[in-house]
């Protein structure tokens, strides 16, 4: 297979739907294309601005988090002091 830029809604699927391999799946919550950057940061904004309103206590809060934040548990947030 030939590696090249390709429009999976123009290319791929229009084919998987000819040979009936193309199927769908309702999905609850968010769900949004971030195949580029771009699309991922916009992305990310439009769901932090979802858990705002479907489930604000997922965000963090604290004198030092401004706007919506979302941290894992598991992540690890180095301190650094400026003075």
């Amino acid at each position: 297979m030939k590696s090249k830029p390709t429009s999976i809604e123009r290319e791929i699927f229009p084919a998987m739907a000819k040979e009936g391999e193309l199927f769908a799946l309702n999905l609850e919550g968010f769900w949004m294309d971030v195949g580029q950057p771009k699309d991922y940061l916009s992305g990310t904004y439009i769901y932090l601005n979802y858990l705002k309103t479907k489930d604000p206590q997922s965000l963090a809060t604290g004198e030092n988090i401004i706007g919506n934040v979302l941290i894992v548990i598991l992540s690890k947030i180095p301190i650094f002091i400026v003075k």
